[in-house]
Order: structure tokens, then sequence, then C-alpha cells
């Protein structure tokens, strides 16, 4: 069933498109995933839950919530964590509303192919938007952790030939191939530096 067709939904959908890669609507085409969202309602009840987007890019599963309004983008608890009451927070904003559906889902199945998801919120329209992405992870003790990973400025960067490397980057901590690639050519001038001196 598609979305509502408001701005940030069409130009979320437009961002997805362009990265050439199959996306659902409001449900999830993996069995699993589907199953983990019967009772996951962000408004509270047994309903089902509906993301706005739900993909998969190179194994890792993306879950996409947005709203109209830029001031809808994240609602923080008084700690500073991103507020998770049901139906305050996860049915009116769009990043609690996606770590809602991430929470859900990593809990609610099994092995490690959904410990771990990436929970896109979105917020605006198509002149004015914002993207931030949280990482929603389960560990060996059935313990949630909920890590912000920033803003998203450039959909193309989860493009299937650009993931990895900004996974690695953005969600490891690992440095990028130019930083690499600059690092071991600072190591070679310091050598050849030294090797010249000698």
């Amino acid at each position: 069933m598609p979305n509502e067709k408001t701005s940030v939904d069409q130009w979320v959908r437009n961002e997805i498109n362009n990265l050439n890669i199959p996306y659902t609507e409001q449900t999830s085409d993996i069995t699993v995933v589907k199953n983990a969202l019967k009772h996951a309602s962000k408004q509270g009840g047994t309903g089902v839950g509906k993301p706005e987007f739900v993909f998969t890019i190179n194994k890792q599963l993306i879950i996409v919530e947005d709203k109209p309004q830029l001031s809808e983008l994240i609602r923080l608890s008084d700690d500073q964590k991103v507020d998770l009451q049901i139906p305050a927070a996860t049915a009116k904003f769009a990043v609690n509303g996606a770590i809602h559906y991430a929470k859900q889902i990593v809990l609610n199945t099994s092995g490690d192919d959904f410990s771990e998801i990436l929970a896109i919120g979105v917020a605006g329209n198509y002149e004015n938007h914002k993207a931030l992405i949280y990482q929603v992870s389960r560990d060996e003790t059935a313990n949630v952790n909920i890590k912000e990973i920033g803003i998203l400025n450039d959909w193309q960067q989860l493009s299937p030939s650009n993931f990895d490397e900004w996974y690695a980057v953005n969600v490891l901590g690992d440095l990028s191939s130019s930083q690499k690639d600059e690092l071991d050519l600072k190591q070679f001038a310091s050598k050849m530096h030294e090797d010249l001196r000698n």
C-alpha cells in the first residue's frame, strides 16, 4: 500500500528510487520482518507496524519514517536520549517512529540477520528537509542499543556501490579510502625522508 502523498514522502521515495534498489512501503516483503511488525503499532495498540519505507542494501535492513514538518524530526527525553514513549513520541516524530520499528524487529527476530538495523527519520519537504540515521542493535543478552550515526546529506552514500565504505566509516568508525591513502602516503613520505637522511 503506498504512503500518503506528502511532499516528504515523494522526496524520500525519489531518493530511494535513485538508489536503484527494491523497497516496500508500509510493509516488508521479508517474512520475518513482516511477522516482527505484526503487533508493532507506534500508536500503542496491537495493530500492525507500518514503516513508511523498508529496504535492504548489501544485506543491511533499513527502516525509514518521515514527517512533513521539520519540527517533527525527533523528540528527545529529559536525559537527551531518543524518546520512545508510545504514542506521544513514536507516532509523532520521524526518528522516534523509525527507531520504534527497528527495535521491534531486533527484539522479535532471532539470529544475527536482523540483530542490527539502520533507522532513518526524515522531516520536512522537497526544498527543506533533514534526515538522521540511528543504529538499533541487539546484543548477546537481548539488550537493545541505540546509537546516533548522524545526518544523511546525500542518499547516494547508501547506494550499493558506496554503502560498504559509508558503513565502515560512519557506523564502525574506520578511515575512509581517501584517509587511508593519505595516511599511507604520509607514512611513505616519512620513510623516504628518513632513508634520504641516512
